[in-house]
């Protein structure tokens, strides 16, 4: 194996050769075209993430209302296992998720991410910005392998986890 021009290669001029990183707010360059669909598609997730925030922002109070009183309907009627969903269904339409949900469905904007999450999936890697793509999608949809206690967590989580949080920071790295 020949080792002659290895020496000259740093993980500077490696990076570089790799092409742009993109995250929130980083421009993409031209050596990162290779990736334009996936930047493309990641952008587009990223609108849906934020409007998905703005959406759950608006409904959580809603939420919380229902499922408190929802509490409260079961410690009432304990033995009322069957008379659940009436209960549900009632207590949904009183604190007014009914009508919020007329003004957007946070269930409509997941719909909309599958496709995309599935094209970025598909999407073979050729860059670093395109590999930084799929470690924020694959982030973002796992997150709750993130909520576990480092010394508790599954071992498949730990690597996702490492795997990702790897891959960003580096992206991070590289653009600072």
């Amino acid at each position: 194996m020949a080792q002659g021009n290895t020496a000259n290669t740093t993980r500077r001029s490696f990076l570089a050769a790799a092409g742009a990183v993109v995250a929130p707010g980083v421009a993409v360059t031209a050596t990162s075209n290779r990736d334009a669909e996936l930047i493309r598609l990641g952008h587009e997730h990223d609108k849906l993430v934020q409007k998905l925030e703005v959406e759950t922002a608006r409904l959580r109070p809603l939420w919380d209302e229902h499922r408190r009183r929802m509490d409260g309907w079961r410690a009432a009627n304990p033995f009322k296992t069957g008379d659940d969903i009436k209960a549900y269904d009632r207590l949904w339409d009183e604190v007014g998720l009914n009508d919020a949900y007329k003004d957007g469905d946070p269930d409509e904007i997941t719909d909309a991410m599958d496709p995309i999450c599935r094209k970025i999936l598909a999407i073979p890697t050729m860059t670093l910005a395109g590999l930084l793509v799929k470690a924020r999608v694959a982030k973002y949809h796992a997150s709750e392998f993130w909520d576990e206690p480092h010394d508790t967590a599954d071992l498949a989580h730990l690597h996702m986890r490492e795997l990702c949080d790897a891959v960003i920071d580096m992206a991070a790295r590289t653009t600072a």
